[in-house]
């Protein structure tokens, strides 16, 4: 049977609040006996489960580090960084093909295949389209918007000299129009697609959270992020029943007091347990 660290509503002692692979988890505060950077010497073990990372050093004591991600099924942040660089990389190769095709376009006079509209391209539909969770990403996206429209005109430009090649339009305004844009906008364009990846894991920064049992240190798992310490109230209809009776981690889910997101609230005695079955 679960140990129940929950008085009525709420938890009897305040919760560690913090974020594992976009969710948001706590743990009583009572056995955090500490929070820490991720030290630059983790020491592996041989034949011990995949979320045990090694052995940590914390104040004299040596601790098995666990990684949270890995014991929850969740991706790794280096795969999930490894598949947002792909995806970043993947739409700067969709700029630079929809550039040069302009480019070679205009000095061919031919017909530009790709969408003249902001909205139309690869780029521009990922970019309307995609929410990322990570608001360093959110707001380094948001900088994407005006060169990027900016940089369109000049399709337009092209496509009405196209239509009327004898009208206001001149080929050599296009060019120069085009070639400005290339100059200003596509350096602008990449940077900022490429300075997404450092934005990404500003929110994450592999922040260990330190357990203590019985007045020994016993165990260390690896967060994305530390948010609070504060108080947790249960969400009431998942007091009886809930799905997330199936975990042996979760004895409840939760509200904070500084969000309305639902909040995994985890069995630090069952985290610790861990230790036994690494050192066995």
């Amino acid at each position: 049977m679960k140990r129940n660290l929950i008085s009525g509503d709420t938890a009897d002692f305040p919760s560690l609040t913090f974020r594992v692979g976009g969710h948001f988890c706590s743990i009583s505060a009572r056995h955090v006996s500490g929070i820490m950077l991720m030290p630059d010497v983790v020491t592996p073990i041989p034949q011990v489960p995949a979320y045990c990372l090694g052995m940590v050093d914390i104040r004299g004591y040596v601790v098995p580090l666990v990684d949270l991600r890995t014991l929850f099924g969740l991706p790794t942040l280096d795969s999930q960084y490894t598949d947002f660089c792909a995806m970043i990389d993947s739409y700067k190769a969709d700029h630079e093909k929809w550039v040069n095709t302009l480019r070679e376009c205009i000095v061919t006079k031919a017909p530009f295949p790709l969408s003249a509209d902001a909205h139309g391209c690869r780029l521009g539909k990922w970019f309307d389209t995609y929410a990322p969770a990570n608001q360093s990403v959110a707001s380094q996206l948001k900088k994407l918007e005006e060169p990027h429209e900016r940089f369109h005109e000049s399709a337009a430009l092209y496509e009405k000299y196209l239509a009327d090649p004898n009208g206001d339009v001149t080929l050599a305004r296009v060019k120069t129009f085009f070639d400005r844009s290339a100059t200003l906008y596509k350096p602008e364009i990449l940077k900022i697609l490429e300075d997404t990846k450092e934005s990404f894991l500003r929110e994450y920064q592999s922040i260990l959270i330190i357990l203590e049992q019985d007045g020994e240190t016993t165990l260390s798992f690896i967060v994305d992020s530390v948010d609070a310490v504060e108080t947790i109230t249960r969400v009431p209809q998942a007091q009886e029943g809930g799905f997330w009776q199936n975990s042996q981690f979760v004895i409840g889910i939760g509200r904070g007091e500084r969000n309305t997101s639902n909040i995994l609230m985890l069995d630090d005695a069952a985290l610790a347990a861990l230790a036994e079955h690494i050192t066995l």
